[in-house]
């Protein structure tokens, strides 16, 4: 199955059909991880315009193959990549010790804050959240312009009413969580800095 998936994908870059490309050769990657795979759907991913997993890919080979030779063969197109990199650039003056952030629903470490974090064009969901602190959300559309861009993150603290039926909430099985100031999504394509 794996390799009718990753045959499928060849063809489809043939073909000049990138996304579905893409999506064979992750799909063969979930029955089957090779160094290959990875290296097929990271060829694919740049064709698509989506420099960003590309150059992750990349790094998985780079980093993980047990093939020194297939190592070092990632390294320079990962390198090349890093130009062509659509990067947003995450801010936040203090950083609680239990920040938890998410781009696109997929959990990110809070040390990419303060640092530029590589993304593909297209439209991206980041997210804030924190102990005693509301939930922050911010939409950003990111244009293929290369232009960087900058999110700052603030996080309001929470009345101690609303902790309070938070931390009831939470004893009770769930969870609560409050969004106050999440704001109506914005359309950037990107803030050019100097």
């Amino acid at each position: 199955q794996s390799e009718s998936l990753y045959k499928q994908g060849k063809d489809l870059i043939a073909q000049k059909k990138y996304k579905e490309a893409c999506d064979r050769f992750s799909a063969s990657l979930k029955l089957d991880e090779t160094p290959n795979t990875h290296l097929a759907l990271a060829a694919c991913l740049e064709l698509d315009d989506r420099a960003a997993s590309s150059w992750g890919e990349y790094l998985i080979v780079a980093h993980k193959s047990p093939d020194e030779a297939t190592r070092k063969y990632a390294q320079d197109p990962a390198k090349a990549l890093e130009s062509k990199m659509l990067k947003v650039h995450l801010t936040m003056a203090l950083i609680p010790d239990d920040l938890a952030l998410k781009i696109d629903n997929e959990a990110i470490p809070k040390e990419s804050v303060n640092g530029d974090l590589p993304l593909d064009p297209g439209d991206h969901v980041i997210e804030a959240v924190a102990s005693g602190k509301h939930k922050w959300e911010r939409h950003v559309k990111l244009a293929p312009d290369n232009s960087p861009m900058s999110v700052t993150i603030s996080l309001e603290d929470m009345t101690p009413e609303e902790i309070k039926a938070q931390q009831q909430k939470e004893q009770g099985g769930g969870q609560v969580i409050v969004e106050r100031n999440s704001e109506p999504k914005t359309e950037w394509s990107g803030v050019k800095t100097a």
